[in-house]
């Protein structure tokens, strides 16, 4: 057989050359070699809902008695007919590339997101995320709601004023222990439209789980991180028995974690918490 370049080519070498451009062409169209397209369809190296977890870059813990936390006492708001004051603990790189909000649990405060060993805000900070931590009323520097010890209010209209006022674009919500009460009734006051109001949610353990029904849970498609120490045999199966209805939730357990399981294993909790935030980024 003669080529076009006048060659002879016989059969057998012919077919070789020909089986072997579709391999090269099929190659291509599948991988898309050096395309940017081809770049962004590569898999994600780790996910949370695998368990796969990315490793906690080492630039996230330099220097972090340097990082700068803005400490706020005194914010007033107004939650329904009622002036609040809420202190809270902030850092705001720039560039941020999410907001994050964290709670705390009764025997705690924003200081804890902020002392050793936690470090928290700092941690985030440096990982480039714009982070708030708050005092809940009557904790910390945040007054309670009035004269009487049970005068309460609204506690979805408390977060959703919180987050207004603090400027936080559907947060990320960091939420242990007792703090669910507050988070649940945020996320269940709009079910609908949840994830413009919270691009995720990663509760440790919270209380009030059992105040709503089952279908709320199912119908709650917020992206969950559930996190609970395997040594707390009391809020950690009391809570998971409901959040695991969320349909776009994952599981993480840590070992020889007690009822506040970050405070056992920072690093682990935070390269747990930056494998989900960076998945919300995309």
């Amino acid at each position: 057989m003669m080529s076009p370049s006048g060659l002879h080519l016989n059969k057998p070498v012919l077919v070789v050359i020909v089986f072997g451009f579709v391999l090269a062409v099929i190659f291509w169209m599948r991988t898309g070699f050096g395309s940017p397209a081809a770049e962004m369809a590569m898999p994600e190296k780790s996910t949370w809902k695998t368990g796969d977890w990315l490793e906690l870059p080492a630039t996230a813990k330099d220097n972090l008695d340097k990082v700068k936390v803005e400490h706020v006492k005194d914010k007033k708001i107004k939650v329904g007919d009622k002036e609040v004051t809420v202190a809270y603990r902030e850092v705001k790189p720039e560039g941020a590339k999410l907001d994050v909000l964290l709670l705390h649990g009764a025997s705690f405060k924003s200081q804890t997101w902020q002392d050793e060993p936690m470090s928290t805000l700092q941690v985030l900070h440096n990982l480039g995320y714009h982070a708030v931590a708050i005092d809940l009323p009557g904790y910390g520097d945040s007054p309670g709601y009035g004269d009487s010890p049970k005068e309460t209010v609204d506690y979805a209209a408390y977060m959703e004023t919180v987050i207004q006022e603090l400027k936080l674009s559907a947060p990320v919500i960091i939420s242990p222990s007792m703090s669910g009460q507050f988070s649940l009734a945020y996320l269940f006051k709009d079910p609908v439209n949840v994830l413009s109001r919270c691009k995720g949610y990663v509760p440790v353990a919270p209380v009030s789980t059992d105040q709503h029904k089952e279908t709320d849970y199912q119908a709650l498609k917020v992206p969950t991180l559930i996190v609970y120490g395997s040594l707390d045999l009391s809020f950690g199966p009391a809570s998971l028995k409901y959040l695991q209805l969320l349909p776009n939730s994952a599981i993480y357990k840590m070992e020889d974690g007690k009822h506040p399981c970050y405070l056992d294993k920072p690093d682990e909790f935070h390269s747990r918490l930056y494998t989900f935030l960076s998945s919300l980024q995309h």
